[in-house]
């Protein structure tokens, strides 16, 4: 369990040893998951006397730690989170969407009125530190903040990620989605040697919008010596023996990603790599519960992959899923970030030589049992 996780539980256990406190984790990951079913999130201890989370331009995308504590996708509109409680801070622009939609109060800029001046308005008194995710906000927005508020910045980013590893029921199901759904458009895909890397982006693009669903990011369709490449750009390459897609939508805001090889005639050798590439996913799949933290992953993964006497492969083994395609855990060696129940990654054992590459990739929910998704 993260620090970030452990400031959110009710109580402590001080001077006991990490065996002697093994036991009240596994129950304290339990809380934690129902807390976040039924219950809001707690404001953090310690670091902190407010935070402050911002969703810009509608082009950025929903900014993934405001859309988790307030569950808005409204433009131009913050949340200021104190000790006791939320508040909603939007313009004239997104007012009705947001008195509509949000549960928590809701201010309204006026005319020529700084979000920073309301926000300070709003912010408590005798708060001095005020957090905010660093990681996406502008500089130029955090030095106006600076200026403004008169207060000390404080970067949560860190703390604000750990606080989504753990997924619940919703947000498993929601992922279920994205990946049930990526799975048949990836399944309606057509292929021919007369089509370019392009045309099969153009049919992921089509499909989405037929499917009412967005690209989780951008696609990587890889077709002969470019799938050697873990992330090339679609070119007018024609087809050839081999086409590697790595795909994802959204649903209800949260991401699929998902990497599948297609074969035209012959690749009698691209087969045999892929079928190696599954065989791979399936046996670090199946060794995952005994994992404890992210570096045994990496290093159960390593292990599955120089059986098959593959070179170490030129990117992780995979990353946590959920309203980001890339969040937490971070799988890599050294790391000492503990596994918990209901986190979500994405496993992706890939093969890269000079010709070609395979790669296969699905979404898993650890636990006793591993799932696929």
């Amino acid at each position: 369990m993260s620090k970030a996780q452990r400031a959110f539980l009710p109580c402590a256990l001080p001077g006991a040893s990490a065996q002697e406190t093994a036991p009240f984790e596994r129950l304290a990951v339990l809380f934690l998951l129902l807390m976040r079913q039924f219950a809001p999130m707690r404001f953090p201890r310690g670091k902190c006397d407010a935070i402050v989370l911002f969703n810009g331009e509608p082009y950025q995308g929903t900014d993934a730690n405001f859309f988790f504590h307030c569950k808005l996708d409204a433009d131009h509109t913050a949340l200021v989170w104190g000790k006791k409680g939320k508040t909603v801070v939007t313009s004239a622009l997104n007012e009705r969407k947001c008195k509509r939609q949000s549960k928590f109060p809701v201010r309204v800029l006026s005319p020529r009125q700084r979000f920073s001046d309301l926000i300070k308005k709003i912010l408590p008194k005798k708060a001095k530190r005020i957090g905010l995710d660093m990681g996406s906000i502008p500089a130029s927005r955090m030095l106006s903040l600076r200026k403004s508020l008169g207060k000390k910045l404080v970067d949560v980013s860190e703390d604000l990620l750990c606080l989504r590893a753990v997924k619940n029921a919703h947000e498993i199901s929601m992922i279920r989605k994205a990946c049930k759904k990526s799975l048949g458009i990836l399944d309606s895909l057509e292929f021919s040697n007369r089509m370019a890397e392009l045309d099969v982006l153009r049919q992921l693009s089509v499909k989405c919008a037929e499917e009412g669903v967005q690209l989780a990011y951008p696609p990587i369709v890889a077709t002969g010596k470019n799938s050697s490449l873990p992330h090339h750009t679609p070119s007018g390459k024609k087809l050839e023996r081999i086409v590697l897609i790595d795909f994802g939508v959204k649903i209800g805001n949260y991401c699929s990603d998902l990497t599948r090889c297609y074969f035209l005639s012959g690749a009698k050798k691209e087969k045999g790599r892929y079928a190696q590439a599954k065989e791979v996913f399936h046996e670090i799949v199946g060794g995952m519960p005994s994992c404890a933290t992210a570096g045994a992953l990496v290093e159960l993964a390593d292990a599955a992959a120089e059986k098959k006497g593959w070179p170490k492969m030129p990117h992780a083994i995979g990353h946590g899923v959920g309203l980001e395609v890339h969040e937490a855990p971070r799988l890599y060696g050294s790391s000492k970030e503990k596994l918990s129940p209901g986190m979500v990654m994405a496993i992706e054992p890939g093969w890269y030589g000079g010709n070609f590459g395979v790669r296969y990739e699905n979404e898993i929910v650890f636990g006793k049992k591993c799932k696929v998704l």
